[in-house]
């Protein structure tokens, strides 16, 4: 599992290039993102890539990322 946050400061599109660059590669790897800016941008956008999901808080995104096996930080 790779944990991916974003700041409302965060290119929306760069996100979206980095769920998709990182599907390329590791087609069955869960990704979990989290961050002030998915509160304004289209969340259908991210749900729609498999093993993909939103974690509306940072709190929330660290818990589930320590409780994986593995921890990118």
């Amino acid at each position: 599992m790779v944990g991916l946050s974003c700041s409302a400061y965060f290119n929306f599109p760069n996100l979206i290039l980095s769920i998709e660059a990182l599907k390329a590669e590791f087609a069955s790897l869960d990704i979990a993102v989290g961050g002030r800016a998915l509160a304004i941008e289209n969340l259908d956008s991210i749900n729609k890539y498999p093993n993909t999901m939103c974690i509306h808080s940072l709190p929330e995104l660290e818990d589930m990322l320590q409780s994986s096996c593995f921890v990118v930080a």
